[in-house]
């Protein structure tokens, strides 16, 4: 039987439909989980690169697939969240941090901001178990937290309440009663003497916990990267490697005779007086030998600039605290206050300059010293005066970007990929991929283009549950209404 032309046009046209109904079929997918995000740009914070309209599945605290988004995806989840025009980059991490007393009026502002980690410098071991026990069991929303015990300091120690060590016993002890205590690091201050430093490093070798924090006024860059110390915070002593007066400062730090060392006498065992020394001997032609010790080296630098800002604003006649002072307790506040500051007038006027001159010679180092493989974290070391939980994790990156040249991309891998590195959980965090924790952040813009765009927060996802920005915006006016109650 012979068909007509008109016939076989019909069934030409009929297969064809089939053809492409098959063809649609095959693109479309259907997605199941507790969250899904559809249609989302996703920044890969190690390189850059974005992968626009891309469907993600998280179920329980996990991400599950990540796939191109197209209009005939079906979904089923608990809830679904419209990414369009949005960006999602990893959950922030503030490397510096001191939090464990206040969380109930710091975890707000922290989620707020999307900081989903946090390394506590002075905790409470029993407390931070008990911080955690609640958030695991949903009575407390908060970040995930690495905590040191308590500062290990020496005789007399700069702050009340730190662990004394003044024998290296003691500090062996100290060490090892802190592990046991539950801290997952050993911070180590600015008063310990070499001996005592030297027997804390080994003891935790012996015991298998990294120490971190700060170099003690006695010990030089070289003898805290070889004793493993993790963390170099606020840049402090590292420039001491670079001093035309290096050798001087050696046999300072060397000295056992209270009186023949400049740094000895207490009066003089000061960061200012470090930052002054620092200021006037350093040498530029010792920056290459750095840039090269440090990136050898398996210590990250912790520089938290915004730190050293609050302070230099702190001594500022006409300084004026941001009007996000009213999401922070009274206590903070008030010690904060400018009356406080036991220094003269006079005093106060030469601390600034030397401050500001150090942080200026500071920050214009990070840039070449990054592009040589320093490693770099992002911290804020709140709640020091003008350090806001969560809104100066911004603040910092800014600095990074603004003041040290990095890149939006550097900037950001310091408060996202970096710690995970650091940290030894990068197979859990850091990056948005497919078996990784979800706790994410949606943006409004782009933060490649502008690092500034990490304020620009849509919602925060923390272990797979979104939190809507609206929501935890709502939190904060409720802390700032107890705060305007309370002056009435």
């Amino acid at each position: 039987m012979l068909y007509d032309t008109n016939t076989m046009k019909k069934h030409l046209i009929i297969l064809s439909a089939i053809i492409l109904i098959f063809i649609i079929a095959g693109c479309s997918k259907e997605l199941k989980g507790d969250l899904i995000i559809k249609n989302i740009a996703v920044i890969d914070v190690l390189d850059g690169t974005i992968d626009n309209s891309m469907d993600i599945v998280i179920i329980q605290d996990r991400i599950t697939e990540i796939i191109p988004h197209r209009e005939n995806n079906t979904y089923l989840a608990n809830e679904i969240i419209d990414g369009k025009d949005k960006f999602i980059i990893p959950g922030l991490w503030d490397m510096h941090t001191h939090t464990w007393w206040a969380y109930k009026e710091f975890f707000p502002l922290l989620m707020a901001n999307g900081i989903t980690g946090i390394r506590e410098m002075w905790g409470d071991p029993a407390e931070v178990k008990k911080i955690r026990n609640k958030i695991d069991s949903g009575l407390v929303t908060g970040p995930d937290i690495i905590s040191s015990g308590a500062i290990i300091d020496g005789n007399p120690p700069l702050w009340k309440g730190s662990d004394i060590a003044d024998s290296p016993e003691k500090a062996r002890a100290l060490v090892r009663n802190q592990k046991a205590q539950g801290a997952d690091f050993i911070k180590v201050y600015s008063y310990l003497e070499r001996d005592v430093y030297f027997a804390i490093a080994d003891e935790c070798r012996k015991e298998g916990i990294p120490f971190s924090g700060h170099i003690p006024f006695k010990i030089s860059l070289e003898e805290a990267i070889h004793a493993g110390q993790g963390t170099l915070d606020h840049f402090f002593g590292v420039l001491d490697f670079c001093s035309t007066e290096k050798e001087f400062l050696t046999t300072a730090m060397h000295a056992t005779d209270k009186n023949d060392s400049l740094f000895e006498a207490r009066k003089f065992s000061t960061f200012l007086t470090r930052m002054r020394f620092e200021n006037k001997t350093y040498d530029p032609s010792q920056l290459s030998n750095l840039m090269s010790l440090l990136a050898k080296s398996n210590s990250w630098v912790c520089p938290t600039m915004i730190a050293a800002e609050g302070s230099i604003d702190r001594s500022t006649p006409d300084f004026k605290p941001k009007d996000i002072i009213n999401y922070m307790p009274d206590f903070a506040v008030e010690d904060w206050a400018p009356r406080n500051d036991s220094a003269s007038i006079k005093s106060r006027v030469r601390n600034r300059k030397i401050e500001s001159d150090w942080y200026k010679q500071t920050t214009s180092l990070f840039k070449p010293l990054k592009d040589g493989g320093v490693k770099f974290l992002a911290g804020t070391d709140y709640p020091n005066p003008n350090c806001y939980p969560g809104f100066s994790l911004h603040d910092e990156l800014q600095i990074f970007v603004e003041k040290a040249a990095f890149t939006p991309l550097e900037a950001l891998q310091t408060a996202t990929i970096n710690p995970a590195l650091f940290l030894k959980i990068d197979k859990d965090i850091g990056t948005v991929e497919i078996g990784k924790k979800a706790n994410l952040i949606i943006l409004n813009a782009n933060p490649m283009e502008n690092i500034n765009n990490t304020r620009q927060i849509d919602g925060v996802i923390l272990r797979g549950k979104f939190y809507k920005s609206t929501v935890l915006n709502d939190s904060l006016e409720q802390i700032v209404r107890k705060v305007n109650s309370a002056d009435q």
